[in-house]
């Protein structure tokens, strides 16, 4: 391996280890206890050398959000590969939001939960749109022979954000504890849920 390569190498497994510092201190403690400061003391490197990979702490989140978003794009592309119904399709995916949500519950809430006001979407647009997408060709495929098959763009955005809203309502309750019942009955009405809308729409 020559110089070059060496130095880059080192760069990128330094950027590795502030992402993953960032992760355990949002594990310890949650994402507000996220500072530069406290990275930098758990990689032992000075602060002004995380400045140098990223701006401030929003951009660094914003990077670690694009890691959940590729993720879960992964999931539901392995859901649309998996089965050919395309009602099955929109259940797995449902089940696959579910998983990636109940299997990474600090990423989840820094995506879904935590103020990102100052920030928004930026840079993250690209990955949105696929997840976007991915759903809405499968809900499109499962409407193709229904009275709802001629809907709109904007309809369509409509459902998908219902499925998404009735999705991240449960796990929202469940991850706080204001879910009657466990992980398990959280699972089973959200899937449910899923099921009773893809019925709705398929009429």
């Amino acid at each position: 391996m020559g110089i070059k390569e060496r130095k880059l190498r080192n760069k990128q497994l330094l950027k590795d280890s502030i992402i993953l510092a960032a992760k355990k201190i949002a594990t310890e403690h949650d994402w507000n206890a996220v500072t530069m400061r406290k990275i930098a003391d758990k990689i032992e490197y000075t602060a002004p050398i995380i400045y140098e990979y990223f701006a401030d702490k929003d951009e660094l989140l914003q990077e670690i959000r694009r890691e959940g978003y590729q993720k879960l794009l992964a999931k539901y592309q392995k859901a649309v590969a998996s089965f050919d119904s395309p009602t099955d399709i929109l259940t797995q995916i449902g089940v696959a939001y579910l998983d990636f949500a109940w299997e990474n519950p600090q990423l989840y809430q820094l995506m879904y939960c935590y103020d990102r006001s100052t920030i928004g979407i930026k840079g993250l647009e690209n990955i949105i749109d696929q997840i976007r997408a991915t759903i809405k060709n499968a809900l499109i495929k499962a409407l193709a022979n229904t009275s709802d098959s001629t809907l709109t763009s904007s309809e369509l955005a409509d459902n998908i954000d219902i499925l998404r809203s009735m999705l991240h309502g449960t796990i929202t309750l469940s991850m706080m504890g204001a879910l009657q019942g466990d992980q398990t009955r959280a699972r089973s009405l959200a899937i449910k849920g899923v099921q009773d809308l893809v019925s709705y729409w398929m009429k």
